[in-house]
């Protein structure tokens, strides 16, 4: 008997199930999940975070997306790799329409920018690098998350920016934003 097909079901299953009776409950922190991706970071986990994380297909799909954004799939692939986090907080007001917002990280190293279009739905999103680390970055591979953990933009960073369009701007939770990157060691 083939036992991949009926595992595969099995675990289809499973993630369904899960998926309706978790939703309802608060999932782990970002920051919680972000750790536990690093290399070692199940490891050291808290008991009851890796009881959630192995309950809730939510948690374990913003899990598994972070290790393959952090290319932590693999000890091998982390040590080839630099690992460089930054955060930010858009402290705004309560106003009902986005404007321009152009907001440095806490480390200073990263201003994110976001330019909406004139329907205010969707617009532009800009990383720029400050000019001490442009080189260091060239080319390197750039996740932007919002308060949620939902990705803003990603791409390889050119000449010291990564800039995408938005859609669904109104969706985004901007009170605070966080930028992955992964640069490839000896750069």
């Amino acid at each position: 008997m083939n036992k991949i097909p009926l595992l595969e079901k099995h675990i289809t299953a499973w993630y369904h199930q899960n998926e309706s009776t978790t939703c309802d409950k608060s999932h782990l922190a970002e920051s919680e999940i972000f750790r536990m991706a690093l290399p070692g970071g199940l490891a050291t986990a808290d008991e009851e975070k890796l009881d959630h994380l192995s309950l809730c297909p939510v948690c374990m799909d913003r899990w598994d997306e972070l290790c393959t954004i952090l290319g932590t799939g693999s000890a091998d692939d982390f040590e080839e790799n630099e690992i460089i986090v930054g955060q930010g907080f858009l402290r705004t007001g309560s106003g009902g329409t986005i404007e321009n917002i152009r907001v440095k990280s806490k480390c200073s190293r990263f201003i994110l920018s976001i330019y909406p279009s004139e329907n205010e739905n969707s617009g532009t999103a800009v990383l720029e690098i400050g000019n001490g680390d442009r080189k260091k970055f060239e080319g390197a591979l750039a996740t932007i998350c919002d308060t949620a953990g939902e990705i803003i933009i990603q791409g390889p960073i050119r000449g010291g920016v990564l800039a995408r369009k938005l859609t669904d701007l109104h969706n985004l939770d901007l009170k605070q934003w966080s930028t992955i990157i992964t640069v490839p060691k000896g750069n």
